[in-house]
């Protein structure tokens, strides 16, 4: 029962984002992209909300989360009675539940479970429940050094909340979020791609898109872990800048560059990298920099408090040397080990829809993300002297973000065919 009432929690997370149908862009998608951008941005919203409680000592409860929850469907509630953009059931939607519930399958036999929920996101999440909220004093503990102590909280606060609703850990119920992570990216993706691409391509690119995600998260073992929550933020944050060029439009990238940010330090990378990169593009620097202003906010209050409890680790490496004369061999190791055990496939699918863009334009921020991401995760590995298991442990789950932008750049061109 508890595990049931931990998964129903997690669902949950979409009444803290309800307030993001204020967002003039949200109010024109239809209901499935609605509840999406709603469930990613509530998990940033409950994230910082128990950041907050903690720094203020305020002890996390059943009370206190359905106080929040009511708050926040009060201050939606005028955005709630709107009526939804048009939606109708397409056969491209019935393709993307089965591979949806295929993946479930995979995630619930146990076989694609991520290592890194067993070692330091769940016993993370397990904990902060049972102390009703962060402890430094845990974190900063030698013993669970390994664990990342300096990692922003979203995933684990997320984890703590549904088990606080539980009243315990509930290990089957976070597997769940890696299934729900892709059905949020998908639907989110072809709400916002759908006014510039049409209906039929977005349901198209939409239902690749579901494949492309879900072989990613099955060849790399990525269920319960904090990556399928990068991906959607990706898928999120790109397609909001490529497809809505609106204020609400880059209200929506923000929210999911804050999710970034606050999940863990390939995250935050990633969204240095999409501001970066949409400045360079669109040569709009001032509202490249207005990007970077909220997450910077959260992020960096995150690391204000681990550096007042000297828990800085991940995030003060900068003055570590740099291993240029592994590059070769980091080149080599990581393509070796991003075949995602289907032959590269994911890699062949992406770069084979590059081949048809006409106008390169509309393809240039997505292209320019890949790339930098990309770039950023050899450099990150640069700095070991031996990466090699580093490399086998991570380059599939850390590069999937790199594989989607590859495919969103493809989606971005769509758009300049059926425009010109």
């Amino acid at each position: 029962m508890s595990d049931l009432v931990f998964i129903l929690g997690l669902l949950t997370i979409c009444g803290f984002g309800l307030w993001t149908w204020r967002i003039d862009s949200v109010q024109r998608l239809d209901t499935p992209a609605r509840l999406s951008i709603a469930f990613s941005s509530g998990m940033v919203t409950i994230s910082a909300a128990m950041f907050l409680a903690s720094v203020v000592h305020l002890a996390w409860s059943r009370s206190l989360f359905v106080i929040l929850l009511a708050l926040a469907t009060l201050a939606a509630w005028p955005a709630i009675s709107r009526r939804a953009g048009k939606w109708r059931p397409r056969l491209t939607d019935a393709g993307i539940l089965v591979i949806a519930l295929v993946l479930a399958y995979g995630v619930f036999t146990a076989r694609l479970t991520c290592a890194d929920l067993l070692f330091f996101w769940g016993p993370k999440a397990a904990h902060f429940q049972a102390v009703r909220g962060i402890d430094p004093a845990f974190l900063a503990n030698p013993n669970y050094y390994l664990m990342h102590p300096d990692y922003p909280p979203l995933l684990p606060a997320v984890y703590a909340y549904a088990a606080t609703l539980a009243q315990r850990m509930s290990w089957w119920g976070t597997l769940l979020l890696t299934p729900l992570s892709l059905l949020a990216g998908v639907a989110s993706f072809r709400g916002l791609a759908a006014p510039k691409i049409g209906e039929a391509a977005a349901g198209r690119y939409a239902l690749a898109l579901a494949a492309l995600m879900a072989m990613i998260a099955v060849g790399s073992s990525a269920a319960g872990g904090a990556d399928p929550l990068i991906w959607l933020f990706t898928v999120i944050g790109v397609s909001a800048l490529v497809f809505d060029e609106s204020n609400g439009g880059r209200a929506i990238a923000v929210i999911a560059l804050c999710g970034a940010a606050f999940t863990k330090v390939e995250g935050t990378a990633l969204a240095a990298i999409i501001i970066a990169a949409y400045a360079v593009t669109t040569r709009r620097p001032k509202a490249a920099a207005a990007l970077a202003i909220a997450p910077a906010i959260l992020l960096g209050s995150w690391l204000t408090y681990a550096a007042h409890y000297r828990l800085l680790d991940s995030y003060a490496r900068s003055g570590e040397p740099l291993h240029s004369d592994q590059l070769a061999p980091v080149l080599r190791q990581v393509a070796w080990s991003s075949s995602y055990r289907v032959w590269w496939l994911p890699w062949a699918v992406a770069l084979l829809l590059i081949l048809f863009i006409s106008n390169w334009r509309r393809a240039a921020f997505p292209l320019a993300v890949s790339l930098g991401t990309f770039a950023a995760t050899i450099y990150f590995y640069l700095h070991s002297a031996d990466p090699a298991f580093w490399i086998r442990t991570s380059a599939e789950r850390v590069l999937g973000a790199t594989v989607l932008c590859l495919f969103l750049a493809s989606a971005a061109a769509e758009e300049l065919r059926i425009e010109n």
